[in-house]
């Protein structure tokens, strides 16, 4: 967690020290001034600082500390700055300089101490943080009416969480503690004020919150299911004081407080006891099933789908996997001839997520939904199916859960799923043959990526007139052929305005720089067609990337929820597209499985799917494969039958190269020199920088370790206009090179444009020394 310090400091220039004599040099003045942390400048430019535990870490000559030197300002992002800045450190532990705007004054660091931070306090940092990318939930105040304010402890991560939750929902906060002036919100005219009314913010009042808003959510989210004519069933499992018989062993577990986590200690008390009687009756076969919750979170391969969602019972805690109630409900329906999945949807009781999850869910006619949980995940209501009285009847000597019946063992779960399969058989008779789509699931965004996804809308800058029917067609168009631009001739003359979405996932043999301007120049004879980039939210690795590697997938069951999902939820209503015109595809299964989806899902965002016959030359289809097969020969008099000459003219103009395509190679197809080279950078150096995010630079970064990939940090010139990640990190600015990174070595990963990127960079100010060139192609030879 972050935290502030005070410290006692020493500020000396660079150019003091003596590098032969540093080390004393140092020592002395920790011995003279008595200081904590010595803090080092060039010419008023920090460079970073010293203190005793980390004087070994001084690299020469670069002066080099471990880090990338930061010196920040108060000011109301601070604590965000502070966390990014720790997010790109490699160093473990680091201390960040605090500089106070109006007296130029530094005493104060910011320090991560996770490693020190309460379980319970680090799970809910999750929460918190989730909870407030959910901006319809903020209604916490209706939950602290009767108080006047909310007293925050001194400032750290926790608390700021808590008091950016409690502002946006027009909660006052008062605060405490003198690191809050940081953040310009030091507050302590309330200090003297009369303390009634004051609600202390604590672990407590938060999971208090946060509990509350599980059970509306999940409440919510069933009855809507069920409204929608979702086959959805609530299970509620009763709390130990509801209960009028407990075990021998469970009072036993009750008293001792006994858990499963507890027995991986050798010394735990009892531990033969516990471990007998666990194995024995979970059916294990030795101890370490108890420990294994690796297990699958889906069981079966069928049409239709029973979802299993809740708490711990549901996640198989506490038991081994065949004693858990997915396993032992799928094996019953197995036995019974019942072709249903089984999956799993588990979250901790207080995780508002879970709601989230299923509403997320794609749901077809003859799913099932069972919410299995107690009341503190759920408000019971007449129609539940209420456990209750099948705990408190249950056989004397009957060892069915552990410390509270939402940790039930193998004998509770055979119980539910007795309970469960008459009505699982029934609906099983009442299935539909079409199984058609009922419900889509929304698809959720974080901030960042909805900020990311809104400025793309931005800056396509299309704006369709009011009552115009819009359709679009998303191509990869690898290349541009007769085919594609038959279809889009087609459709055209069914809508008033035509968007054609051109896949900029540089993936394919024909790069996207070329491939945009192929259907630009193909289409541009034709009114009322706007060619536009699909940015990273329409058919990309991000939201399809069996797409990409369809060679690959053709027997397999590809998963292109997220890619439909985000294009109904943003891109639909955004552009105003009311039908979406598809090639039909007789030969490539995983196109023909996208289209499926897409005619079962979209209609439900309001959206018609049309499928337009593919154009022929001689009774043979126009296919994109033929014609790079075509291409790589030279065979241009075939050409000619498949491709418009605007392509032609294009492909001859530019003397276009089509890239042979592989995916990310293995290491062992990697020059051993070249790997070897790499690791030894990385042995050398803390941080090092990729800079150019394209293929070759994720070829590079899938051939290191988890330790190594957090050495990298990625730069791109693509950073200057947009904010993005790659492989999950941040790519940063290349402006900052010169600000942030002044030593680490740069790896120029493309190979396509590295001469141009090198040029750039020594203009920049960046010494040659630092360059290195990758010159091994991901794409194979050109």
């Amino acid at each position: 967690m972050i935290t502030f310090v005070t410290k006692h400091i020493r500020i000396i220039d660079k150019v003091t020290l003596c590098l032969d004599s540093i080390y004393t040099q140092i020592e002395k003045i920790f011995l003279e001034s008595q200081c904590e942390v010595i803090m080092i400048y060039d010419k008023e430019k920090y460079c970073g600082y010293v203190e005793r535990m980390n004087m070994r870490d001084i690299y020469l000559p670069e002066f080099c500390l471990g880090f990338d030197p930061v010196e920040l300002d108060a000011s109301d992002r601070l604590m965000d700055e502070i966390k990014e800045c720790f997010d790109r450190s490699i160093s473990r532990k680091i201390w960040i300089p605090i500089k106070n705007k109006n007296m130029g004054q530094i005493r104060d660091f910011a320090i991560d101490e996770s490693d020190g931070l309460h379980l319970d306090e680090s799970r809910l940092l999750v929460y918190i943080t989730n909870f407030l990318q959910r901006s319809e939930r903020m209604q916490v105040s209706q939950y602290c009416m009767d108080t006047k304010g909310i007293n925050l402890p001194e400032l750290n991560e926790f608390t700021y969480l808590c008091y950016r939750m409690f502002k946006r929902t027009g909660k006052r906060c008062i605060v405490r503690g003198m690191y809050w002036k940081h953040i310009n919100i030091f507050n302590d005219e309330y200090a003297d004020e009369d303390k009634s009314g004051i609600e202390d913010c604590s672990v407590t009042l938060i999971s208090d919150i946060l509990e509350k808003y599980a059970k509306e959510g999940m409440s919510e989210v069933i009855e809507s299911f069920r409204r929608s004519g979702v086959n959805a069933y609530k299970m509620v499992i009763p709390d130990s004081d509801e209960l009028t018989m407990l075990d021998e062993v469970e009072t036993r577990a009750q008293k001792e407080k006994f858990g499963p986590i507890y027995l991986k200690s050798e010394d735990y008390p009892d531990r033969e006891f516990w471990l007998d009687n666990l194995i024995k009756t979970e059916g294990c076969e030795r101890e370490e099933e108890l420990w294994d919750y690796q297990r699958p979170k889906k069981y079966g391969k069928e049409k239709q789908t029973v979802y299993l969602a809740g708490p711990c019972i549901v996640g198989g805690y506490p038991t081994a996997e065949v004693g858990s109630l997915a396993y032992r409900l799928y094996q019953r329906l197995l036995k019974e001839n019942i072709k249903y999945n089984v999956e799993i949807l588990s979250k901790a009781h207080l995780d508002i997520s879970l709601a989230d999850e299923l509403e997320m869910l794609d749901i077809r006619e003859n799913d099932i939904i069972v919410a299995i949980m107690n009341h503190h995940m759920y408000e019971k209501k007449n129609d539940d199916i209420d456990l209750l009285e099948d705990y408190n009847n249950r056989p004397a000597n009957s060892w069915w859960f552990l410390d509270g019946p939402i940790h039930t063992l193998r004998r509770g779960n055979e119980m539910i799923v007795d309970k469960l399969y008459p009505l699982l058989a029934d609906q099983y008779e009442k299935r539909t043959f079409d199984n058609c789509y009922v419900q889509v699931g929304k698809t959720y965004l974080t901030g960042q990526q909805e900020t990311q996804l809104q400025e793309y809308i931005r800056k396509t800058g299309f704006e369709s007139e009011k009552n115009h029917c819009v359709g679009c067609i998303v191509m990869n168009a690898n290349p541009f052929t007769k085919g594609h631009l038959y279809l889009v001739e087609q459709a055209v003359a069914e809508v008033d305005e035509l968007l054609v979405f051109v896949v900029e996932e540089d993936l394919s043999e024909f790069c996207f720089a070329d491939r945009f301007q192929m259907v630009s120049q193909g289409v541009a004879h034709l009114d009322h067609v706007r060619v536009i980039p699909s940015g990273n939210f329409i058919l990309s690795s991000h939201t399809f990337v069996s797409y990409f590697e369809k060679d690959k997938r053709q027997d397999e069951v590809v998963d292109c929820t997220l890619d439909i999902g985000l294009f109904g939820t943003y891109i639909v209503p955004a552009f105003g597209i009311v039908k979406r015109f598809v090639g039909e595809e007789p030969n490539d299964r995983v196109t023909q499985r996208y289209n499926e989806e897409m005619k079962g899902k979209l209609p439900l965002y309001g959206v018609e799917v049309k499928e337009i016959p593919r154009k022929d030359v001689g009774g043979e289809i126009i296919s994109a494969t033929t014609v790079r097969k075509l291409y790589r020969m030279r065979e241009w008099k075939d050409l000619n039958l498949y491709l418009p000459d605007t392509t032609i003219d294009y492909i001859r103009l530019h003397n276009v190269v089509m890239r042979e395509k592989e995916n990310i190679l293995k290491r062992a197809d990697v020059p051993i020199s070249m790997r070897a080279g790499l690791k030894r950078v990385l042995a050398e150096h803390q941080t090092v920088i990729f800079y150019g995010t394209g293929v070759d630079c994720n070829g590079l970064y899938l051939l290191l370790s988890d330790a190594e990939k957090r050495q990298i940090v990625f730069f791109d010139t693509r950073a200057r206009v947009e904010t993005y990640q790659f492989n999950g990190k941040k790519v940063y600015n290349p402006k900052i090179l010169l600000e942030t990174f002044l030593a680490a070595p740069i790896i120029v990963t493309s190979t396509q444009f590295g001469g141009q990127i090198r040029t750039e960079l020594i203009e920049m100010g960046i010494s040659p020394g630092r360059l290195t060139q990758n010159v091994f192609s991901f794409w194979g030879k050109r």
